[in-house]
């Protein structure tokens, strides 16, 4: 069982048994979970472009369509190194990507749709593109607020990693090099850049504005009024998810 499913077999035998004996079952299914993770046997739900072959080992989809839109995506990438530029590459051309649809009924069915920032990152940051079998990338917590939150860990802190696990569509070497550009790009334009010292200019909030609607960290721009630089703060979230000025 995948751990998605854990959850509604849990959810589904409340009120049939004690606390108790859910607990203890659900620990179970989690030690089983993760004992075959460790060995690299865990059948997970794969991203799009992969699917499962007659021995339950992942191949690439057969859909031409599905893996020429995949392969554009990565070629786009390594000839302009921006996520941000690739998703404008996808919406100057008018081309769509595929997903899977993982919820309700119907789950499994591929969907055509705009390609956003953020999905363009999920896809250059999953080693299973790279051929590589992986668990335990993210940390699951509940903030104060009762949401889930997830964060990404290090290489280090995963459960379990094998390259060469099945086939890709880059190498290890491209999909490492690509991390590294992600690294170079967030430190020098993203979010890790709050944590930089103000550049030049006269704005005093610099990396400490939010906006009040997405709580993204807003950026500063200057226009001139009799000699003088006036900063303006603004939110670019829309902007750099669809691929927009």
């Amino acid at each position: 069982l995948a751990e998605g499913e854990i959850g509604e077999l849990h959810v589904g035998l409340k009120g049939t048994m004690s606390e108790a004996e859910l607990h203890v079952l659900w620990a179970r299914l989690r030690g089983g979970v993760l004992s075959k993770a460790r060995r690299g046997e865990l059948k997970a739900p794969l991203p799009v472009g992969f699917v499962y072959g007659p021995d339950d080992r992942a191949v690439l989809d057969p859909d031409q369509q599905v893996q020429q839109a995949v392969r554009l995506l990565f070629d786009t990438f390594r000839r302009t190194g921006s996520a941000w530029a690739t998703v404008r590459a996808f919406q100057a051309q008018g081309l769509r990507f595929p997903q899977r649809v993982r919820n309700g009924p119907h789950k499994g069915e591929l969907v055509w749709g705009e390609l956003l920032h953020s999905r363009v990152l999920q896809i250059l940051k999953n080693p299973c593109y790279a051929g590589a079998f992986c668990f335990g990338r993210h940390h699951y917590r509940r903030g104060i607020d009762g949401r889930f939150l997830v964060e990404l860990l290090p290489r280090d802190r995963w459960l379990a990693l094998f390259t060469e696990a099945h086939p890709g569509c880059i190498s290890w070497t491209e999909f490492e090099d690509n991390q590294r550009q992600l690294q170079e790009n967030a430190q020098a334009l993203g979010v890790k850049r709050r944590r930089s010292p103000p550049r030049e200019g006269p704005a005093l909030l610099q990396g400490l504005v939010v906006c009040g609607i997405c709580g993204e960290r807003m950026t500063v721009r200057y226009h001139s009024h009799n000699s003088h630089a006036i900063p303006e703060y603004l939110c670019q979230r829309q902007g750099i998810q669809h691929g927009h000025p």
